[in-house]
This record gives C-alpha cells, structure tokens and sequence, in this order.
C-alpha cells in the first residue's frame, strides 16, 4: 500500500513541477525550459522573484522553489529536458507540506523504496535524482 500511495504522490510531483514549470515561462515570457536555464538564469542568478503578485519563485542551486497560497513545491532540475529529478527529501517536503498524509516519515524512508525500484528497473538514478522509466 505504502509503495503504491508513493508512486502516485512522486508522479503527482512531477506533474506538478511541470506546471510550475510552464507556469514560469509564460510569466517570463520564455519558450523553454532551455531558454530559462540558459539564458534567464544565467542572466539573473540565483535569489527569489514573483510573477503576477501571487506566484514566489526562488532559484538555489540546481533547482527552483515555488510558493503560493495553495502549493509549496521545491524541485532540482533534472538532466536533459526533463524539468525534475525526484530528490528523496524534496518529495517529502512536498507531501509534508501539501498532503494530509503521514505514512513517510523523512527522504530516507522514501529513498530506500526508490532504490528498491532502482533494482527492479522501475526507476533510474543519474546525478543523484530518481526518474520514472
């Protein structure tokens, strides 16, 4: 049961950030993720910022933080033109943040069913980020 609630909330995260993500360009007034990356953030480094006066972005490290009245999401972009990578603990912020459910307790917990899917070839690891295959 916990492996199925688990893959649902991890691929509801990815959905998410997708969204966020396009989200972002059309506030930014950008056609890709690419041109974020390349061009925007390069141009504009890390820090926070706001679109329309509802939507917190903050750029950090290798990925992005989005905030409103109605989600939280923290996310690493993930290789290629994939917009995440699913960093263990950033999943469980986002479900600590967002969902009223309590079976995960920290990222570890949920790390040690990512390797699992690892090994059963469900998933795959690269750059330390997970990903659906």
């Amino acid at each position: 049961m916990i492996d199925t609630t688990l893959e649902i909330l991890a691929r509801e995260y990815v959905q998410r950030v997708e969204e966020v993500g396009s989200l972002m360009l059309v506030g930014l007034e950008l056609d890709s993720r690419r041109e974020l990356l390349v061009t925007h953030r390069m141009k504009h480094g890390m820090g926070e910022f706001h679109l329309d006066g509802i939507n917190k972005y903050c750029f950090h490290g290798r990925g992005c933080r989005f905030e409103n009245d109605n989600l939280k999401i923290d996310w690493d972009f993930g290789y290629d033109e994939r917009w995440c990578g699913i960093s263990p603990w950033m999943l469980f912020k986002y479900i600590r943040d967002n969902k009223s459910i309590n079976e995960f307790c920290d990222g570890d917990q949920i790390k040690k069913v990512f390797d699992s899917w690892v090994a059963d070839k469900k998933m795959m690891i690269k750059y330390g980020l997970y990903y659906f295959v």
